[in-house]
């Protein structure tokens, strides 16, 4: 049975080069995936990269190289992997606007675990996908841009809401017969027609003058991009230890809520936490940040 190697999605900066890689595993080893193509393509259905050969031989991992051009715009994207001796793999990636921390910060993060516990930059990425997961979750505020397309329920009016406060921009809007499956995309006037209420930042955009959001019941597609320019530097602060709490193995048990010892005792719960009252982090210090009124930007009835 072969598998991949890939436990998160791979983050790309937008307008970077960077590399795709495959590596694959049978039974737990490191396998020749033999001769390899791919072909990456974004959730709008549009081609990123048309089928073409990757780089690597033997057991090395499958590469592939890209350009600025690649990665010029937000999206999420599926990678198709075709081999000669495991078939058809996929992977995912996601291109960002910026990143939460940088993984050359995370390896000389003063005070950090994680070059000493041997983690590589493999492992720091994947603790920092995790985090800035987590960190939307808990705020439903993304602190680097990112894109996304959500369908919504027309209201006949001028305004429609999206689920995300802090909008940076809508690049596509469509309609649809309600259980249709034709949409038809705004024009590139009626698209410039529509204003986004950012002052203070709603989700909320409007219609100005070229008619309304027709009512109806999921027959709006908005894809939109969201979230701060960069992260604020106390973000950027405490998404560094978070990841090395997610990234470092500690030997405390993990129900243990505090230790004894000469110097007395140290306490590890964080009062509150666990649906108990209004901590929203296991860590004091990234608790205290994320619940700050700037960053935490839920709105009440929505996700």
């Amino acid at each position: 049975m072969a598998a991949i190697d890939v436990t998160v999605p791979t983050l790309l900066l937008r307008g970077a080069a960077d590399t795709l890689s495959l590596t694959v595993y049978s039974d737990g080893a490191i396998a020749d995936p033999g001769s390899t193509t791919l072909s990456v393509s974004d959730e709008t259905g549009s081609v990123i990269l048309a089928s073409t050969a990757a780089s690597g031989t033997g057991a090395a991992a499958r590469t592939k190289a890209l350009t600025s051009t690649h990665t010029a715009a937000l999206g999420r994207w599926t990678v198709t992997w075709v081999t000669a001796n495991h078939g058809t793999l996929t992977t995912y990636a996601e291109v960002i606007g910026s990143h939460l921390f940088t993984i050359a910060e995370a390896s000389t993060f003063a005070k950090s675990a994680m070059t000493q516990a041997g983690l590589g930059a493999a492992d720091i990425a994947a603790a920092r996908f995790r985090v800035m997961e987590d960190f939307e979750g808990i705020c439903a505020a993304s602190f680097v841009p990112r894109w996304n397309r959500v369908i919504l329920d027309g209201r006949g009016g001028k305004a429609l809401h999206l689920p995300r406060l802090r909008i940076l921009a809508i690049t596509a809007i469509e309609e649809r017969a309600f259980g249709g499956t034709t949409w038809t995309a705004f024009t590139a006037a009626e698209l410039a027609d529509v204003f986004i209420m950012a002052d203070p930042p709603t989700g909320r955009f409007a219609r100005e003058s070229l008619g309304t959001f027709t009512e109806g019941m999921q027959n709006w597609r908005i894809t939109y991009s969201y979230g701060r320019a960069y992260a604020p530097a106390m973000i950027r602060a405490v998404a560094l230890k978070a990841a090395r709490h997610e990234a470092v193995y500690s030997p405390v048990n993990e129900r243990a809520i505090s230790i004894s010892g000469e110097m007395g005792s140290t306490q590890l719960w964080t009062p509150g936490f666990s649906g108990r009252g209004s901590a929203v982090h296991p860590l004091p210090e990234v608790d205290r940040v994320l619940r700050q009124p700037e960053y935490y930007d839920r709105i009440p009835g929505l996700v």
